[in-house]
């Protein structure tokens, strides 16, 4: 929780001003499909992608209309065919 949610914030709070700074630029915050479904055994990690999910939505319409931009990278786990066999 500590990381995922605060850490993430705290990254934010300190490069959202250097990005106007310097011109401008993107935030992007590592998100999960955690975030949309929940994991009985990963409640705790669940919640804290929720968050930062939230995090990301707001800090993104807060930075609209701006130089800057805040996107939301989702790994998707995709296995190749050769990969099946």
């Amino acid at each position: 929780m500590e990381v995922n949610v605060f850490g993430t914030l705290a990254v934010t709070q300190a490069f959202a001003p250097v990005l106007a700074k310097n011109g401008g630029g993107a935030i992007a915050n590592l998100n999960s499909v955690a975030s949309f479904v929940s994991f009985q055994i990963l409640a705790t990690y669940s919640a804290s992608k929720a968050a930062t999910h939230s995090l990301t939505q707001v800090t993104r319409a807060m930075l609209r209309g701006s130089t800057r931009r805040c996107l939301a990278c989702i790994r998707a786990r995709l296995t190749p065919e050769w990969a099946r066999r």
